[in-house]
Protein backbone atom coordinates (compact mmCIF):
# COMPACT_ATOMS: atom_id res chain seq x y z
CA UNK A 1 0.00 0.00 0.00
CA UNK A 2 0.98 3.59 -0.78
CA UNK A 3 -0.03 6.56 1.10
CA UNK A 4 -0.25 10.03 -0.17
CA UNK A 5 -0.87 12.87 2.64
CA UNK A 6 -3.66 15.69 1.07
CA UNK A 7 -2.15 18.58 3.16
CA UNK A 8 -5.17 20.60 4.35
CA UNK A 9 -4.76 22.00 7.49
CA UNK A 10 -7.34 21.10 9.91
CA UNK A 11 -9.14 18.90 6.38
CA UNK A 12 -6.15 17.22 6.09
CA UNK A 13 -6.60 13.36 4.67
CA UNK A 14 -4.69 10.32 3.50
CA UNK A 15 -5.18 8.89 0.08
CA UNK A 16 -4.55 5.32 0.34
CA UNK A 17 -3.43 3.57 -2.74
CA UNK A 18 -3.34 -0.23 -3.01
CA UNK A 19 -5.26 -4.16 -3.10
CA UNK A 20 -7.93 -4.70 -1.42
CA UNK A 21 -8.30 -1.62 1.28
CA UNK A 22 -12.02 -1.33 1.62
CA UNK A 23 -12.39 -4.41 3.51
CA UNK A 24 -8.95 -2.75 6.11
CA UNK A 25 -10.50 -1.76 8.94
CA UNK A 26 -8.21 0.11 10.57
CA UNK A 27 -7.49 2.43 7.67
CA UNK A 28 -11.47 3.53 9.13
CA UNK A 29 -11.04 3.52 12.42
CA UNK A 30 -9.19 6.60 13.65
CA UNK A 31 -11.38 8.92 10.78
CA UNK A 32 -14.73 7.96 12.59
CA UNK A 33 -16.47 9.98 15.36
CA UNK A 34 -19.40 8.64 16.81
CA UNK A 35 -21.79 6.11 15.77
CA UNK A 36 -23.89 7.11 12.87
CA UNK A 37 -21.69 7.10 9.15
CA UNK A 38 -23.22 7.95 5.91
CA UNK A 39 -21.89 6.28 3.03
CA UNK A 40 -22.25 8.82 -0.44
CA UNK A 41 -21.98 7.27 -3.36
CA UNK A 42 -23.57 6.93 -6.82
CA UNK A 43 -25.48 4.36 -8.96
CA UNK A 44 -22.43 3.29 -11.13
CA UNK A 45 -20.26 2.66 -8.22
CA UNK A 46 -22.17 1.42 -5.55
CA UNK A 47 -22.38 -2.12 -7.18
CA UNK A 48 -18.84 -2.69 -7.43
CA UNK A 49 -17.69 -1.14 -3.95
CA UNK A 50 -20.67 -0.16 -1.19
CA UNK A 51 -21.32 -3.92 0.18
CA UNK A 52 -17.42 -4.17 1.03
CA UNK A 53 -17.06 -0.26 2.45
CA UNK A 54 -20.44 -0.92 4.45
CA UNK A 55 -19.60 -4.22 6.08
CA UNK A 56 -16.21 -3.23 7.20
CA UNK A 57 -17.76 0.16 9.03
CA UNK A 58 -20.67 -2.34 10.62
CA UNK A 59 -17.31 -4.48 11.85
CA UNK A 60 -16.34 -1.13 13.73
CA UNK A 61 -19.91 -1.17 15.51
CA UNK A 62 -21.15 1.94 12.88
CA UNK A 63 -24.73 2.27 12.16
CA UNK A 64 -24.64 2.52 8.46
CA UNK A 65 -27.01 4.66 6.09
CA UNK A 66 -25.70 3.95 2.59
CA UNK A 67 -27.06 7.07 -0.16
CA UNK A 68 -26.90 6.10 -3.66
CA UNK A 69 -27.44 9.16 -6.01
CA UNK A 70 -27.85 9.52 -9.49
CA UNK A 71 -25.37 11.87 -10.50
CA UNK A 72 -26.75 13.12 -13.32
CA UNK A 73 -29.97 14.48 -11.12
CA UNK A 74 -27.79 16.17 -8.78
CA UNK A 75 -25.45 17.97 -11.26
CA UNK A 76 -27.24 19.25 -14.13
CA UNK A 77 -28.82 22.40 -12.35
CA UNK A 78 -26.92 25.04 -10.02
CA UNK A 79 -28.57 23.90 -7.29
CA UNK A 80 -26.67 20.51 -7.00
CA UNK A 81 -25.36 21.63 -4.15
CA UNK A 82 -28.92 21.80 -2.20
CA UNK A 83 -30.28 18.75 -3.92
CA UNK A 84 -27.26 16.47 -2.67
CA UNK A 85 -27.22 17.88 0.27
CA UNK A 86 -30.82 17.51 0.86
CA UNK A 87 -30.68 13.92 -0.23
CA UNK A 88 -28.32 13.14 2.31
CA UNK A 89 -30.09 14.13 5.41
CA UNK A 90 -33.69 12.94 4.14
CA UNK A 91 -31.12 9.30 3.95
CA UNK A 92 -30.23 9.85 7.37
CA UNK A 93 -33.80 10.24 8.49
CA UNK A 94 -32.86 14.60 9.49
CA UNK A 95 -36.15 16.66 8.85
CA UNK A 96 -34.40 20.11 9.49
CA UNK A 97 -30.30 20.96 9.39
CA UNK A 98 -29.45 22.75 12.39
Amino acid sequence: MNTLQLDLGERSYPIHIGANLLAQADLYKKHLKGSLTAVVTNETVAPLYADRVVKTLESLGQKVKLIVLQMVRYLRHGKSCKRFLMACLKALQIEKPL
